[in-house]
């Protein structure tokens, strides 16, 4: 019986992390003038790393948004359970 623990422990060591959920975290904040900023924050549920890879690059090439990205705005994909 322990070495069926064992053995099955030492499988799952090769294996790969994953976590239960990938999140897309986006930032926009725009400072238009004077004193006045705006920041909007927002999480979004991706199903792999890859999709919010992907999702991150196209948020921050669109030009749909009418405002152009700079380094105020930008992405990041986090891990989490």
């Amino acid at each position: 019986m322990k070495a069926l623990v064992l053995a099955s422990a030492a499988l799952l060591i090769g294996l790969p992390a994953q976590a239960d959920t990938v999140w897309l975290i986006i930032k926009e904040a725009v400072k238009p003038g004077g004193s006045k900023f705006a920041l909007g924050i927002e999480k979004l549920e991706m199903k792999d790393m890859e999709q919010c890879e992907e999702q991150g690059a196209i948020f921050m090439s669109s030009e749909r948004l009418g405002i152009k990205r700079n380094e105020l705005s930008g992405f990041e994909c986090l891990e989490g359970k």
